[in-house]
């Protein structure tokens, strides 16, 4: 199979564009040859998937936000052991923090504008999207963009506007290419999300995120993330 193998601190393995059948196969040889050499990962290994599911034109259209409230990013890193890892942490925690600085930010604002959690969300998406280096504003988002990076979040949607692709981040750790089953579920679960977002019909699934992320109900978030509902 074709891949590019880079040496750096540690070598990396890159493979090609591949269809859904071929990039899982492809897994499977990368797993069946680490088994075979006794070849291990340790915790800051990680196994970076890029997806799109449909051209380059079709995924600029992408809804991002829905992207995000029909992935379960936090579910998928703790089982990596990685949902503290600053290079990858989970959607759900940056919500949670963005609520608080809303709430905070509205509570000193003495002015009759008060800042909408759901218009916050879309801009620090869309910040992240856009690729912008600094931000000035004093708005919620813009004090978490100050801060993070494309690199810095679970699902990086900073390739979706020049290439149509999106970058999940959170899957690694020890030796995590020995649970080939749940490498296979987590990419399926990437698709469906991606599908959702794609159809761009909310119905109300990114307003509960929202809400029930800043209530750290994860029994709520993950049926929203599932249901939509």
């Amino acid at each position: 199979f074709p891949v590019t193998i880079h040496h750096h601190v540690a070598p990396e393995i890159i493979t090609p564009p591949l269809p859904l059948k071929r990039a899982k196969k492809t897994l499977s040889l990368i797993h069946d040859y680490m088994e075979q050499n006794d070849i291990q990962t340790n915790y800051s290994c990680g196994l970076h998937v890029n997806m799109s599911c449909g051209s380059v034109r079709d995924m600029r259209k992408m809804n991002p936000e829905l992207l995000i409230a029909a992935t379960d990013d936090l579910y998928l890193a703790q089982m990596y052991k990685r949902s503290t890892n600053e290079y990858c942490l989970p959607w759900q925690r940056y919500v949670k923090k963005l609520g608080s600085i809303v709430k905070r930010k509205n509570r000193k604002n003495d002015s009759y504008y008060k800042y909408d959690l759901k218009q916050e969300f879309s801009r620090l998406i869309h910040g992240l999207y856009s690729g912008q280096d600094w931000y000035d504003d004093e708005s919620p988002a813009d004090e978490i963009l100050n801060r993070v990076g494309c690199k810095d979040v679970s699902i990086n949607v900073g390739y979706l506007k020049k290439w149509g692709y999106v970058e999940y981040r959170m899957l690694g750790g020890k030796n995590y290419i020995k649970n080939m089953d749940y490498i296979d579920e987590a990419i399926d679960h990437f698709m469906m999300g991606q599908l959702i977002a794609k159809q761009g019909v909310d119905n109300g699934r990114i307003s509960k995120y929202l809400e029930w992320c800043n209530e750290s109900n994860y029994l709520l978030i993950r049926r929203v993330i599932v249901t939509g509902k």
